[in-house]
């Protein structure tokens, strides 16, 4: 596919107006805020969602005959940020400084322990969705939400509900994206099925030279930015597929199997971790971007729209936080899609009768075709049923999805926290529910519709969220898995989870020294857990 280099120079040269954003955000400012029980004060976060999709919920909500009935004055403000500690600052500063209603941020449910977030069970969980008589919202959450999002420390209502303090409004994927044209059409490689695949293909396009937008003879592996890090993002999904996913959500129990009981510091043994962080380690040491830590983020994702670079690690924000610039290269655009997430190869040691990767890899490519057991050639090739299925579930964690993690909350003491609730339930109704996705080009809001089988939806989509879209479906016999931490518990919400590295993977094993390696982070990781910090979590 032949590009014209000057579009890299023109768009490189438009990034050069948003280097001060910080990664996946934008700009605003005010502090907003009034007393009026029919002014909706809102912040939002705007990360790579954006905020088109607030845009016009908040004109479609104005335009709702009942809301129109009920708040005859009815004014909304609206103020946005890219910083994460936005909403936590203003949250902790109180009602004399915080004069928000709603806010949407990340992480914000540790402060339904300390009073500074309203109670959402009645005002919106099981309230019903404006205009869908009988249909209350907590039934248009998927489940995996749910688990997420309820409190563990609330007192049991008497009505055997869960409490619910926060609502969640997105629905992410971290996975990898491909540039098809080059790795397929002129490489002539295969997506690769598992890691060990993976890492031969990358050794491979390093010996190999192909065309990009901006010149010939680049081998870029790896295209991205050290200073997000994603990868981060890339570990649980590994991790995940090695343990499964009852394994993974054993580890934000502290729950050990064989002693059968929980607050165990066993779980740090979790062979799964180790593996997911050496594959890690080999493809940020030897396959990443030779300049990933300079640069702007937006200038290195252009870089990778332009084809300098095969494999990308992202969320699938991505094609909304670059609409811009895929819209500026127009009908130049590369072929980008998301891939399922190679398997991790070290996997067979668990599933035993799978005897090499090339077996790992024909087991895999049979489940994509939809193959069942008692038809595959694995059954006639010796891998047991158990096995079979063990794969089948790592091949269903495609990707990691945000479940809980980008939510809403209502101070305790907003003014206006009626109208922010029906604010919030007015967000689960059928059409926010696909203006979401419309607005957004493809991202998706935490609901039960069925919005991949909606064509007028889908004709909206943007084409690197349809791949997304394709992977969430699953295929006949086999679902898609997510991988979620149950933050519903004590380790999960406010311990374990908590526990970030230290520094980025990206720029630690970049760095090259020979500490920095897979072993050496989960080894300080465990340091920490003494006897006097893991009996402060589990107290």
């Amino acid at each position: 596919m032949k590009k014209q280099t000057k579009k890299l120079v023109s768009l490189l040269m438009a990034l050069g107006m948003t280097l001060g954003a910080t990664a996946c955000g934008g700009g605003g400012g005010g502090k907003g805020g009034s007393d009026s029980v029919q002014t909706l004060d809102i912040y939002v976060l705007v990360h790579g969602y954006g905020q088109d999709w607030l845009d016009s919920a908040i004109a479609r909500f104005k335009k709702a005959d009942w809301v129109k009935e009920k708040y005859p004055e009815l004014q909304i403000n609206k103020t946005f940020d890219s910083v994460d500690a936005t909403a936590h600052q203003k949250l902790t500063a109180g009602k004399e400084i915080n004069k928000y209603d709603l806010m949407y941020g990340v992480n914000l449910q540790g402060y339904e322990t300390k009073g500074l977030i309203a109670d959402l069970t009645d005002s919106v969980f099981l309230s019903e969705v404006p205009g869908e008589t009988g249909t209350k919202v907590i039934e248009k959450l998927p489940q995996r939400f749910l688990d997420r999002i309820k409190n563990a420390t609330a007192p049991a209502r008497q009505d055997g509900n869960d409490s619910y303090f926060v609502v969640p409004y997105a629905q992410g994927l971290f996975g990898m994206m491909y540039n098809h044209d080059l790795l397929v059409d002129q490489l002539k490689l295969e997506v690769p099925l598992t890691t060990d695949q993976f890492l031969a293909t990358a050794a491979s396009i390093k010996t190999k030279k192909y065309n990009s937008d901006s010149g010939e003879g680049l081998d870029t592996v790896l295209m991205h930015h050290s200073g997000d890090n994603y990868w981060s993002n890339a570990f649980p999904i590994w991790w995940a597929q090695y343990e499964g996913t009852q394994g993974y959500a054993n580890y934000f129990e502290g729950y050990d199997p064989e002693e059968e009981i929980k607050g165990s510091v066993t779980v740090l043994d979790q062979k799964g971790r180790l593996r997911s962080l050496q594959v890690i380690e080999d493809i940020l040491t030897n396959y990443s971007y030779e300049y990933a830590e300079s640069g702007n983020y937006k200038q290195n994702q252009t870089k990778f729209l332009m084809g300098e670079g095969i494999f990308h690690f992202n969320g699938d924000y991505f094609a909304a936080e670059m609409k811009d610039e895929i819209e500026g290269l127009g009908d130049d655009n590369y072929d980008i899609r998301f891939m399922k997430m190679p398997v991790v190869s070290a996997i067979i040691e668990k599933a035993t009768s799978i005897k090499d990767d090339a077996q790992l890899a024909a087991v895999i490519k049979e489940i994509d075709n939809d193959v069942t057991y008692a038809n595959s050639q694995a059954k006639a090739n010796g891998v047991t049923e158990a096995d079979f299925n063990v794969i089948v579930e790592a091949r269903g964690v495609a990707g990691g999805s945000s479940a809980g993690g980008h939510t809403a909350v209502i101070p305790s003491y907003a003014a206006a926290k009626d109208l922010a609730a029906d604010f919030l339930r007015f967000m689960y109704t059928d059409e926010s529910i696909k203006d979401f996705t419309t607005s957004t080009g493809g991202l998706l809001f935490p609901s039960t519709y069925d919005i991949m089988n909606d064509a007028e939806v889908m004709a909206k989509v943007n084409p690197i969220q349809k791949t997304k879209m394709d992977i969430f479906r699953g295929t006949s016999n086999y679902e898609f898995k997510y991988m979620v931490a149950p933050g519903a518990t004590t380790l999960g919400r406010n311990g374990l989870e908590a526990l970030y590295f230290p520094g980025s993977f990206e720029v630690y094993f970049r760095q090259g020294k020979a500490e920095n390696t897979a072993e050496a982070i989960l080894a300080q990781e465990k340091d920490h857990w003494n006897e006097s910090t893991w009996g402060q979590l589990v107290r």
